[in-house]
């Protein structure tokens, strides 16, 4: 049981160090899988939109209701400011002074749209229903006003005016849903914030170009880097390194992005707004050349020594691929940018961030058996006695791990790994044997170049046998250039 306890425990320091390496382009929100919410998310957590829900959550598949909808709003707007004028007025009946959001209901409530219309109404009979989910309907309405379309603009027909209007500027992109009057997910409401951003005002410029000084075609290159002030938490951009306007803020999912670049007076970043510009992800299929990259995908791109180049750990902002290329290796992995099919520019990521050295670090968990729960077996009812009687041992932590087999694997560099195996059913299947401290385990490491790989494993059950494997991988090649 001891030596399982040691097994639980180093399996949970393989889960924790997992959890901390820093991924490139994977979402600041712990639960936020998939590409376009990682980016969607963050361009919102970046500009203070939304800070999460708990435990660094974002609940991308839970509903949003019509009050935390209200609280984006007027955060997008930049008026968040002004919402502790508005907490001790009553303009609801069913939103008191005791709820949370009222302050930017009745922010919402207030500001000025079209001729005589309001960014928010109520549902007709003095109430807000601020708990209640908000729909699709509601929320591309108030988006639309947001942009300064009121009624006037939309038509008299509720929704499908506002339905309609919203799929003309766009906001409307990326959305599925199966009823407009439906509700909308938290992931699908950052889908529609995002759409807004570049969607065009009634006064005819995109939205995002009132949010502070814009610069466009920047690429967003790494997070918690260290300012001008010497501390960490800054970011670093194809035009220089800044602080985010919002402290604490680090948006791991924009990495790689390129898109416009939006500071306010203080030169703080206060958003940034992904292009959707055309790149590609490219692993090399041998070592960089001075005029091309030859990808595993059998394509070769050719690039000018000129071609803008950058690093997620160098501030110089006007290298080139002249000053790359002698750097990427075998393996390396760098997103290309392109511009009607020309590369114009060429993006590494050196494999650290800011503070913490990259070191890949994976487990598995293997079950067998599934169909037999007991799994028991014989040891010595005296430990301390080799004559001892065999007794059959079945415990409920001693079938579980009979169950299952660990797998950890450490990989310090692209060219070398380390790796360790535990299978405790074969350990406690050679406990009446001569079994010894390495009994259950299984080590291997490994060596590789571009043209030679090597690899060595090793394991010993028990006093009496032991089990060596050598392999020997080379690339011809590689050896014939």
């Amino acid at each position: 049981m001891k030596v399982k306890r040691v097994i639980a425990a180093l399996l949970l320091c393989v889960s924790a160090l997992v959890l901390t390496v820093p991924a490139f382009g994977a979402s600041s929100f712990s639960d936020v899988y998939d590409d376009t919410t990682a980016v969607n998310a963050d361009m919102l957590r970046l500009m203070g939109v939304v800070q999460g829900a708990g435990r660094n959550n974002y609940l991308p598949n839970e509903t949003l209701t019509r009050a935390a909808f209200c609280a984006m709003v007027v955060r997008v707007m930049g008026r968040e400011s002004e919402v502790v004028n508005y907490t001790n007025r009553t303009i609801f009946s069913d939103v008191g002074s005791g709820h949370w959001g009222r302050g930017y209901i009745n922010l919402s409530a207030s500001i000025a749209v079209g001729e005589n219309g309001r960014l928010i109404a109520g549902v007709g009979d003095g109430r807000f229903l601020p708990d209640n989910p908000i729909s699709y309907a509601e929320a591309v309405t108030i988006l639309c006003r947001v942009l300064g379309y009121g009624d006037d603009k939309a038509g008299g027909i509720w929704p499908d005016g506002y339905v309609n209007l919203a799929v003309s500027l766009g906001l409307a992109q990326g959305m599925n849903v199966s009823s407009v009057r439906g509700p909308i997910t938290r992931a699908q409401a950052a889908q529609l914030f995002v759409n807004l951003f570049s969607s065009k005002t009634s006064g005819g410029q995109k939205f995002y170009a009132g949010l502070g000084n814009v610069t466009e075609n920047v690429l967003f290159l790494a997070v918690n880097v260290r300012g001008d002030n010497g501390l960490t938490g800054a970011i670093r951009t194809s035009k220089g390194v800044y602080a985010p306007a919002v402290d604490g803020v680090v948006p791991t999912g924009l990495v790689g992005h390129r898109g416009a670049l939006i500071l306010n007076d203080r030169n703080e970043i206060t958003a940034f707004i992904p292009d959707g510009s055309s790149s590609i992800t490219v692993t090399l299929d041998g070592d960089a050349q001075a005029t091309y990259l030859q990808g595993t995908n059998g394509v070769r791109y050719t690039l000018s020594s000129a071609t803008p180049a950058y690093s997620d750990n160098s501030d110089d902002t006007k290298a080139t691929y002249a000053n790359l290329w002698g750097s990427l290796r075998s393996g390396d992995q760098v997103t290309l940018y392109l511009d009607g099919g020309k590369i114009v520019g060429v993006y590494y990521a050196a494999g650290r961030a800011a503070s913490t050295e990259a070191f890949v670090v994976s487990g598995t968990v293997t079950a067998t058996n599934l169909r037999r729960w007991k799994l028991p077996y014989m040891d010595r009812e005296d430990k301390n006695s080799t004559t001892s009687a065999l007794v059959e041992k079945s415990s409920f932590m001693g079938n579980l791990f009979r169950h299952l087999t660990f797998g950890v694997e450490l990989l310090p560099s692209d060219k070398f790994y380390v790796g360790l195996g535990y299978d405790y059913r074969t350990r406690s299947d050679m406990a009446t044997y001569s079994r010894n401290f390495l009994s259950g385990f299984s080590l291997a490491a490994g060596l590789k170049t571009s043209s030679l790989g090597f690899g060595l494993a090793f394991a010993q059950p028990h006093t009496g046998g032991t089990s060596f494997m050598l392999n020997l991988t080379v690339s011809l090649g590689e050896l014939m250039k």
